[in-house]
């Protein structure tokens, strides 16, 4: 049994909810990881900060993972020299 469970979104959206799935998870013996939904209009890296900024280090959760979807809340879409 395991859970990925949604952290962060874009370079500031943070799921209020996610310290405390992130806490039941562990206290029923479910294997967690975290995931960022990733949206083309803000910056990797502004991205990246937020979800490292925002999820606890645990060297016993999964790995990490990115949500990319070309749809969703963000309109621009790369090209395909992008």
């Amino acid at each position: 049994r395991f859970a990925y469970l949604k952290a962060t979104e874009g370079g500031d959206w943070r799921d209020r909810t996610f310290p405390i799935h992130w806490d039941d998870t562990k206290r029923f013996g479910i294997a967690r990881g975290a995931y960022h939904f990733f949206t083309f209009c803000r910056p990797g890296a502004d991205q990246a900060r937020n979800f490292i900024e925002y999820v606890p280090v645990d060297e016993t959760a999964l790995p990490m993972a990115l949500d990319l979807e070309f749809g969703g809340n963000c309109a621009r879409v790369p090209t395909k020299d992008e």
